[in-house]
């Protein structure tokens, strides 16, 4: 049975991967970014916001090591069973902005949208130093940014998104989405609505459940970001539109950052 009041992504780890998998064709090819940029750099790799290890299993293979960092520790289980056989990942459950591991990486790596979680200039310079302090003086910081954020009209009314079947719940499960977005603050406020029909339910589990599950993000510009990495010593530089490497242009649905130190 699942979690009927979710507002975090520890209780969305049953649907989580299932739903990617149909609805994110474009952006699971972010992968090949990430693999392309920790190969040319060699060594070690911190992934935040690492989710149940979607990218870290195709880093392992090429890495010297890995450590992931997520605050929700039943994604974090999912992905210590899922990549068990590798004895260079560390697994670390920690909010990014509390983090301290006592030593530098590489590469660092914030891929789907992970930065546009913090939803206030002070959270995201905060954040920005906490990865300079693990960065080495020579390594890349790799964030993944979606131009798309809080620029369209919002949308009240629940409208349907997807109806799909979830083979692990054996249920038909139908997801309706509606947000908020605040053009000031340039934040989008996402409620989407599950509907989980289950074709055979267990004891005492009811025939249908329904839950929404709560997301804010926030919108950041190329100008925007360019500043927000000087103001802590930091430098975008390189910006891509595309897992190949392509320049952004207005059809890119990703703006791939690498950021080095300042003075190096």
């Amino acid at each position: 049975m699942l979690n009927k009041n979710i507002f975090n992504w520890n209780d969305f780890v049953d649907l989580y991967d299932w739903e990617f998998d149909f609805i994110s064709d474009d952006q699971k090819l972010d992968v090949e970014f990430y693999q392309s940029m920790v190969k040319e750099k060699g060594g070690t790799v911190l992934e935040i916001g690492c989710g149940t290890g979607r990218i870290t299993e195709k880093l392992l293979p090429i890495a010297k090591s890995v450590t992931v960092v997520d605050s929700a520790p039943s994604f974090l289980e999912r992905l210590r069973k899922r990549l068990k056989q590798y004895t260079n990942l560390e697994i670390v459950e920690s909010n990014m902005l509390h983090l301290q591991l006592g030593k530098q990486f590489d590469t660092i790596i914030l891929s789907y949208s992970t930065f546009q979680y913090f939803l206030t200039r002070d959270a995201q310079l905060d954040a920005l130093k906490v990865l300079k302090e693990h960065l080495n003086d020579d390594g890349n910081i790799l964030i993944d940014i979606s131009p798309y954020i809080a620029i369209a009209e919002s949308l009240d009314d629940f409208t349907p998104y997807y109806e799909h079947y979830h083979p692990a719940l054996n249920a038909d499960i139908a997801m309706l989405t509606s947000y908020q977005v605040d053009p000031e603050s340039k934040i989008q406020y996402w409620v989407d609505k599950y509907i989980i029909k289950y074709r055979k339910p267990r004891d005492n589990q009811p025939a249908i459940e329904e839950f929404d599950h709560h997301l804010a993000l926030k919108g950041v510009g190329l100008d925007e970001m360019h500043d927000l990495c000087r103001s802590v010593g930091l430098a975008v530089v390189n910006v891509f539109g595309s897992q190949n490497k392509e320049p952004i242009n207005p059809d890119s649905n990703n703006y791939f950052f690498v950021i080095q130190k300042m003075n190096k």
